[in-house]
Parts: structure tokens; sequence; C-alpha cells
């Protein structure tokens, strides 16, 4: 990893910023903002003033993240995969911690920033939208979201289907079946990381959530 993985990374262009979040759709994105000539940039060292920005992103469900990016943690760690499916142990430990950028929530990742009047796209959701009748409702996903985000903004980006980069360890379903399981079976354990780490993200989720559910209802 290293380079800009290891970096609070953002893609910018003219006053829009791309505030990048590991394992929230972040490969696809950034690449779509690169082909498009966006510029990358260090957002806890900005070259401009971030508070003149327009900043979007995109936010999936907390517990969903953290499960995909404890899968990506064990692809990356074979050593670690073989023991967790074997060590009552080492399972506990896992699906209570947070062990590299992939697993940080996103109130983490972005310390400060995170005050900063971001525009959060719920990436996983599936929100309705209610047209004046007689026009049919339509369900918009993820990504006719963002197009739509960039259709108000003006912004030069279209997302498509063909777009999505799917990482690695998407092929790797049953870590993360097995990473659900333990997580079920050492519920109190779990809950506690819910409770002290991702219930800020969960918030910040469930609002976005109701936000874009209210825009849609009457449009």
């Amino acid at each position: 990893h290293g380079g800009q993985n290891s970096l609070m990374v953002g893609w910018i262009k003219n006053k829009f910023v791309y505030v990048r979040v590991l394992k929230n759709g972040s490969t696809t994105f950034q690449r779509l903002c690169a082909n498009a000539g966006w510029q990358c940039i260090d957002l806890f060292d900005p070259p401009v003033d971030l508070t003149q920005c327009v900043l979007w992103g995109h936010i999936t469900d907390p517990e969903q993240r953290h499960t995909k990016a404890l899968s990506s943690y064990l692809d990356f760690n074979p050593d670690v995969l073989q023991r967790f499916f074997q060590d009552p142990v080492i399972q506990r430990v896992l699906i209570t911690g947070v062990f590299d950028p992939h697993t940080y929530s996103i109130h983490q990742t972005l310390g400060p920033l995170i005050t900063l009047p971001i525009h959060w796209i719920p990436l996983d959701a599936k929100i309705t939208k209610w047209n004046p009748y007689p026009e049919p409702q339509e369900i918009l996903d993820g990504n006719a979201l963002t197009n739509d985000f960039f259709r108000e903004h003006g912004i030069d980006l279209q997302v498509t289907d063909a777009d999505i980069q799917y990482a690695k360890s998407q092929d790797h379903a049953y870590i993360r079946q097995k990473i659900q399981e333990v997580k079920l079976l050492y519920h109190e354990s779990y809950e506690q990381l819910v409770k002290h780490f991702l219930e800020p993200d969960m918030l910040l989720y469930n609002n976005t959530l109701a936000k874009f559910n209210q825009k849609y209802l009457n449009q």
C-alpha cells in the first residue's frame, strides 16, 4: 500500500473536491476523477482553503464496510487468515479491532475534516424517487444518486456500471460470510466496537439516508 494510500487523499478540480474514503467506492471514483483531469491532493495539507470548496464523498453502511475491510485485511495477510478460520481467540480479537486504514472509521480517517460540510452520497442505498403522477416511481442506486449530484452542481463527470472497479477481495465472499458468523458468535464483544467506534459513522450514515429519502419524496 503506500503512496496515495498512506495519505488522506482528495481529488480537486475548480472548486470541487472528492473526499476519498477507502472501501466506499474509492478505487472507482479516484480513477474517474483522475481520468477527467482532477488533481490529487493531501487533504491534511491542501493547496486551497477547503472551506471555500464543495466537498463530496461516499458513505456506506459502517458495519458492512467494517466487514469488507476485515476481509481485505485477511486477504492481504494469509497467515492471519489461516488462523482466523481455526482459532477462536484470533476470531474474537479480529472482529473487535481496527488494523489498517481500510478498517478505520470515517470519523477517525478524516479527523478535524469531518466538521466540514461534506456532501455525503450513500453508495449502497436504494432510494425511491417519487415522481409526480402519472410518472412511475424510480429506484435510484448509488451511481444514480452520484450522477444526480454531478448534474446539480455542474460537475462534468458521469459514472456508469462499467466504471465500477471491484477490489480483489470482492471474490472472497466466503471470508465475509465467516466474519459475519463470528460477529454473531461474539455478539457482545462486537457490540463494544459498534458502540465505541462505529456509532458516529452509523449516525452519519442514517442521517444521510434520511436526507436522501426526504429529498426524493416529492421531486
